[in-house]
């Protein structure tokens, strides 16, 4: 591992603990065993170094799930359900994360994503674009559905999208909000309410 890629990998790990506005140089300096001087050799300040964090493991992780999905065969209900239940963020690069953490430091994400898409203009940018190639995959399974007879022509593709996106945007911030929230359970029976209202 470079000296750059231990520098963001520490800071991520120092993001989980602390959050976005609590983390330091110093904290970094611990974490990654660097002095500050060696990190502002290679950033030029925090908020460079957590947007680089927010572009290897949020942005990019997410750009791979769609890509990986865009790949899958199937029916629209079988993409539509792999979407839907399997949105979490799986942070594949960082090997610490095992099971018993995950629940925990996606809640953790989602909050620091939340807070760097209104700190940060172009994360907020690349989260927008992420978006609009996301729905328009989204309003591409729904179209074939549509043709294929499985979903029903009376919505609209923008109702259906919206419907699961708005749905997913509520559950995530329940997510952070409800302690012992059953993630999985919940998109499990969420998503069979949604297609029973969209089936055909």
């Amino acid at each position: 591992m470079d000296t750059t890629e231990k520098i963001v990998e520490s800071t991520f790990r120092v993001l989980l603990k602390k959050g976005l506005n609590n983390t330091s140089i110093s904290d970094i300096s611990e974490e990654s065993n660097l002095s500050p001087g060696t990190i502002y050799y290679y950033f030029d300040d925090k908020d460079e170094i957590i947007q680089a964090v927010l572009n290897k493991y949020v942005v990019e992780n997410y750009s791979k799930i769609l890509k990986n999905r865009k790949r899958l065969k199937g029916t629209a209900y079988e993409k539509l359900h792999n979407h839907y239940t399997e949105s979490t963020l799986k942070l594949e690069d960082i090997p610490y994360q095992n099971e018993a953490e995950f629940d925990d430091n996606f809640k953790k994400i989602l909050i620091i994503s939340f807070e760097a898409i209104r700190k940060y203009e172009s994360f907020n940018q690349k989260y927008n674009n992420y978006n609009e190639e996301y729905t328009n995959y989204l309003n591409e399974i729904i179209d074939d559905g549509k043709k294929s007879g499985e979903i029903r022509t009376d919505l609209s593709t923008w109702e259906i999208s919206n419907l699961f996106k708005s749905n997913l945007n509520g559950i995530f911030f329940l997510t952070i909000f409800e302690d012992g929230f059953d993630l999985k359970s919940v998109l499990e029976s969420n998503f069979k309410n949604l297609w029973d209202y969209i089936k055909k």
